[in-house]
């Protein structure tokens, strides 16, 4: 990873890259993959939240639906993408706020 990459990450607010190279912040959900060899401990295969950076360097810490504390490298959760983030239009604005956009008229000439 360059960098600019690393640079531009810590600004967007990135802790993580997963195992497909999506980037991670708080409040992501994801869900665990196991390295090659290796099972995905019951208790936590299930949708974790991403609560911040763990204590070990490098590692995440995550919540259950429980609210239990797990704790494991990005690179083996697998990021699940928000529907809500594809949902971005006026339409949605309108709803949300009750607020309508709508156009200016400017005068083709301006007065002296």
């Amino acid at each position: 990873m360059s960098i600019f990459q690393r640079v531009r990450d810590h600004l967007a607010g990135v802790i993580g890259r997963d195992c497909e190279g999506k980037p991670l912040r708080v409040g992501d959900r994801a869900v665990p993959t196991a390295p090659p060899g290796m099972e995905v401990n019951p208790r936590f295969d299930c949708v974790l939240t991403v609560a911040g950076p763990a204590m070990r360097p490098g590692w995440l810490k995550c919540l259950t639906p429980d609210d239990e504390d797990c704790y494991g490298a990005p690179a083996h959760l697998r990021r699940l993408d928000d529907p809500s983030d594809d949902s971005a239009s006026w339409e949605e604005v309108t709803k949300l706020t009750g607020w309508t956009p709508r156009s200016l008229e400017r005068p083709s000439e301006v007065p002296a």
